[in-house]
């Protein structure tokens, strides 16, 4: 048989509705992916009649997720696919929620979404810190300072911008840390103009926080900046301890050394005291620090809290942040200050 020209290609238009459809379909299953729903909570119904037949989604949505926000997830990622709503309903009564979804005049589905109260959409507390700011003022700066989010900035005393940092920080509501250096086992690569060495005096401890706080005022806790060998001495940790307890300030354990003695002992001097759950990028690929916060997200679930630790002078970081937090978000998890783990 010949084909004539400008006649349609019946074939190719089937093959195009579908894709259309199959295009509709995924960006769905995506966006219930990318708020953590597992597949056992997604089913699939299909009623036929003598001319038709009707396609159903039926989803199971946590109790404590709130329609509005997944009816809007849904609806932009219908729309980025190249389909619509065409209609959505909600039964408050049942709990439930009817969406038909499709293009032009075609349905692709009917979405039952209703509330189950078995299921939990919170999965737990996340508190990211970025280290070492203080010694620049790159771009990347002003893109973190711009970050909606509870990010905490951690700053190395004694460096050239960390004043100015600190008050940057402050006022965009960001909460900071004094990152302070401390002796490694390791030489330095650079001398620190502030440096709590492994022999230090009770005396010389408390003169070194005392400079840092005068430069960063509005400071509510200390991390370990290096301090491999220093976190290691138990009682250099008790000094700090119990100059911190006296500051008022929390101290978060950066685990540079896996036989730190610093968490331990400010548990024991009931301080106010976390300690690092995963660094997201010691190694500076995309792909690594994409699977750190895999790791910290699971750790939120399991324990309820995390604390990731990234770095400024890394700018993939930031890059990779800003494209994920959203995502972290929708999953479930909270991202808060360290002060408010601690329940300060």
């Amino acid at each position: 048989m010949k084909d004539y020209a400008g006649a349609p290609n019946i074939e190719g238009l089937l093959q195009k509705e579908k894709n259309k459809a199959a295009a509709i379909d995924g960006a769905v299953e995506q966006c219930l992916d990318d708020f953590g729903f597992k597949k056992e909570w997604v089913r699939r119904k299909v009623i036929k009649n003598k001319t038709t037949e009707k396609h159903l989604k039926l989803v199971k949505v946590p109790v404590d997720l709130p329609f509005p926000i997944l009816n809007l997830a849904i609806k932009n990622a219908v729309a980025d696919s190249g389909g619509r709503i065409f209609s959505g309903r909600e039964i408050s009564g049942k709990n439930r929620l009817i969406l038909t979804i499709g293009y032009e005049n075609v349905t692709v589905d009917s979405i039952v979404l209703t509330k189950d109260r078995k299921l939990t959409h919170k999965k737990g507390k996340i508190a990211l810190i970025i280290d070492d700011f203080g010694t620049n003022k790159a771009e990347i700066l002003e893109g973190y300072l711009k970050l909606p989010e509870k990010i905490t900035f951690s700053i190395i005393p004694g460096s050239k911008y960390a004043k100015e940092i600190g008050g940057l920080a402050q006022k965009s509501g960001k909460e900071v840390l004094i990152h302070l250096p401390m002796e490694s086992h390791e030489p330095p690569e650079k001398n620190e103009s502030i440096l709590l060495k492994n022999n230090s005096k009770k005396r010389d401890a408390e003169k070194l926080i005392n400079l840092c706080i005068k430069e960063l005022p509005m400071a509510k806790g200390v991390s370990n900046h290096m301090g491999s060998k220093a976190t290691e001495n138990a009682a250099l940790m008790k000094y700090l301890a119990d100059i911190l307890r006296k500051k008022r300030l929390y101290f978060v354990d950066s685990r540079t050394s896996e036989q730190s003695r610093a968490y331990d002992v400010f548990q024991k001097s009931r301080n106010k005291v976390l300690k690092r759950d995963v660094f997201l990028d010691h190694v500076e690929t995309e792909e690594f620090i994409l699977s750190q916060i895999e790791v910290l997200m699971r750790i939120a679930s399991e324990n309820g809290k995390a604390v990731g630790i990234g770095h400024q002078t890394k700018e993939i970081t930031y890059r990779v942040l800003q494209k994920e937090i959203p995502r972290i978000l929708k999953k479930g998890y909270e991202l808060i200050f360290i002060s408010e783990m601690l329940g300060k």
